[in-house]
């Protein structure tokens, strides 16, 4: 009898280092990030290896390329660790309105891998660009909507980006403040921002004359320069904010453990 009660309280307990794990991961992504870039950069203006497949590859201004790759799993890192601090404050004492934000965040960013993966907002942006130049959408909007000067996705889902950052940052401001987190999420969303007014500049086509204008480089190597500077910048976004929630969500958990029944 009291050997079977021993077996159905015996436990395995897991203890992790959050401090180590956590700098160990942010130096992973940082190091693929750069290996990325200075990968397109080799293959990009520079003819060493002359092997149009691994330029496809390797270029982080194409969709389904290491970029995207990357943009991915850090959108789905940013979105689980926001998942698990949900799980955390909703088994904790805090109210139900905070754990409702946190799970707001975390599907958000999960929808943001998906999108990634799946170019949902290329996508959206090529089918009002279709309805558009067939002249068919309803209320005769095609006129007014073609006189957006830069890419159509923005116009779509640019509303709701900006909406969840403006969210995001005074959501997460208040609870960071206790843990002087503050500035990670002001440089991840600087970073971020400034991503997706490259891209609106981008698609103007102004910033790559100006460039081309400046430096001397052709319009190709101009166009390809700055989108990999807004590829660079969001998944920089990504990794500090990657960082600020991993270390958000070990500050909650300090001093309990993580217990496997068997």
């Amino acid at each position: 009898m009291k050997s079977e009660d021993t077996s159905k309280t015996d436990k395995t307990v897991y203890s992790i280092p959050s401090d180590r794990l956590i700098r160990r991961v942010i130096l992973c992504c940082f190091g693929i990030e750069v290996l990325c870039v200075l990968l397109d950069l080799l293959f990009a203006f520079t003819s060493w290896i002359p092997v149009i497949e691994l330029r496809k590859i390797f270029d982080m201004t194409r969709e389904g390329s290491v970029g995207t790759w990357l943009s991915v799993i850090l959108s789905l890192l940013v979105g689980s660790a926001l998942l698990l601090i949900f799980l955390t404050v909703r088994a904790g004492d805090r109210s139900r309105r905070q754990a409702i934000g946190w799970l707001v965040l975390s599907l958000f960013f999960i929808y943001m891998s998906l999108d990634d993966c799946a170019y949902i907002h290329e996508r959206s942006g090529d089918f009002l660009d279709r309805m558009v130049s067939s002249d068919a959408l309803p209320l005769g909007l095609s006129g007014v909507v073609a006189r957006f000067p830069t890419y159509y996705w923005q116009l779509i889902l640019g509303p709701l980006y900006a909406a969840m950052g403006l969210f995001m940052l005074y959501f997460v401001w208040q609870r960071f403040g206790e843990f002087r987190l503050r500035k990670y999420m002001v440089f991840s969303l600087m970073g971020l921002a400034a991503a997706v007014l490259i891209d609106f500049v981008e698609g103007t086509g102004r910033g790559i004359y100006r460039i081309t204008r400046v430096t001397g480089m052709s319009e190709r190597s101009a166009f390809h320069l700055i989108m990999l500077i807004e590829e660079s910048l969001e998944i920089l976004g990504l990794i500090i904010l990657l960082y600020a929630f991993m270390k958000y969500l070990s500050l909650l958990v300090q001093g309990k453990t993580l217990s496997i029944e068997r």
